[in-house]
């Protein structure tokens, strides 16, 4: 009975050990219930990026004074409010494979650039009140009118990231891109009664910004990432605005903010003949790269 006792115990504890030693880590060799990834993946990827779109508009909003053509005085505040929209990216990235980009730092700038081709829809509206006074700055009545749009870009990018790991399979993504997109599509702009033309502006078709792309990225598996962000312009190349990256239309400014989740999977290549898949010194180094904890 003992001896019985004794070799159950010993089966369990080896069964216990050896679930202890399995590696599980998302992002090894090693895949659920101890299966080994043996495949050999290349350092080039589709990335698929896809959100909701937001249009910032000033916090703060200024009472101006003016005077019609019959000499009436009046003051009145344009207040431009953002709207929901939407946007979706496809393409390709890159993970470099070569040595660092400084070698004393033992660190590599660029952790993976990407491009793609994008399609956005930015929406936003502005109202307009105006406040009719006497001589004393009464109101004597108010009207107000109101105009909205929404506007269909499509266009290209390409980014080029760092990434910070805070862990095995977390990581800080940090980005710096350009983008270039042309207005398509046009939906409203029509503008109710009153209103002041001498004030509007609008934006021309051609967009070109430079932008800056932050999310936190999680490695699922070997060559799998998702990674939640947020991307928005920083700098205006053009239409020229004086380095100002926000759209104008109407009278107003608008500063579209795209709210995103990035889906990166590399591509695997085949082996051709030997050594084993997995085993070579280049696959290794693969490996290494893969890992993103240089």
């Amino acid at each position: 009975m003992r001896k019985t006792i004794l070799i159950t115990l010993t089966l369990i504890s080896g069964v216990l050990t050896a679930n202890a030693q399995r590696d599980m880590t998302p992002g090894s060799r090693k895949a659920a219930f101890g299966k080994t990834d043996t495949r050999l993946l290349t350092n080039k990827g589709i990335q698929l990026t896809f959100g909701p779109t937001y249009q910032f508009t000033n916090a703060t909003n200024k009472t101006r004074e003016g005077m019609d053509s019959l000499g009436s005085r009046y003051n009145y505040i344009q207040d431009p409010q953002g709207k929901i929209g939407f946007h979706i990216d496809l393409g390709m990235a890159i993970i470099p494979v070569k040595d660092p980009s400084i070698k004393f730092l033992k660190k590599r700038i660029i952790s993976m650039y990407d491009w793609g081709v994008a399609f956005k829809y930015l929406g936003g509206s502005e109202k307009t009140t105006f406040n009719y006074t006497d001589a004393l700055g009464n109101t004597l009545f108010s009207e107000t009118g109101e105009g909205k749009f929404y506007h269909g870009y499509l266009g290209a990018r390409v980014t080029a990231y760092h990434f910070d790991y805070i862990g095995k399979t977390i990581f800080i993504s940090n980005g710096l891109g350009i983008n270039v997109d042309y207005r398509l599509l046009e939906n409203g702009g029509n503008y109710s009664s009153p209103v002041l033309p001498s004030t509007q502006r609008f934006q021309k078709e051609l967009v070109a910004q430079i932008h800056y792309d932050f999310g936190i990225g999680f490695r699922l598996k070997r060559g799998v990432y998702l990674i939640p962000g947020v991307q928005v312009p920083v700098i205006g190349v053009y239409e020229w605005n004086n380095f100002n990256p926000s759209l104008h239309w109407f009278s107003s400014s608008y500063w579209p903010a795209l709210f995103k989740i990035k889906y990166v999977k590399l591509l695997e290549k085949k082996a051709k003949g030997c050594p084993a898949v997995g085993t070579s010194d280049s696959d290794k180094q693969r490996e290494k790269e893969f890992r993103q904890g240089n």
